[in-house]
């Protein structure tokens, strides 16, 4: 086996591995975290309240633990060809557009007290 390969016994799923590690003795010295918070996390856990997937990472990393296998991504569905959204209506092309966010909406924020007071004074 080479000096740098983990063995396959020992790999684990994210969420596994970030269990583990939040139950190893003594893990906030090594996080450089607080005691307190660290204990937060496993009472989530063990609640099944779920901790982001950054900071899952974040912490693994910083506990010493290495990505083994890379994820793959794929899509779910075919992207259209160009010939099949020629032949398509704009209605339904647009179906298959994603949605836009509504994080930044282009709506003009309420004038504050003070900027109403100033124009009341003239």
């Amino acid at each position: 086996m080479a000096k740098n390969k983990v063995p396959t016994t020992k790999q684990r799923s994210l969420t596994a591995a970030y269990e583990q590690m939040l139950f190893q003795p003594g893990v906030w010295i090594t996080l450089g975290a607080a005691k307190q918070t660290i204990l937060n996390a496993r009472v989530k856990v063990r609640n099944g309240v779920a901790s982001s997937e950054a900071r899952k990472r974040r912490w693994l990393a910083k506990a010493g633990w290495l990505l083994v296998v890379e994820e793959q991504w794929a899509p779910t569905v075919e992207p259209l060809s160009l010939a099949t959204i020629k032949s398509m209506s704009r209605k339904e092309i647009l179906m298959h557009q994603p949605k836009p966010s509504r994080r930044g909406s282009a709506k003009p924020s309420a004038p504050t007290r003070r900027a109403k007071n100033r124009k009341k004074r003239g």
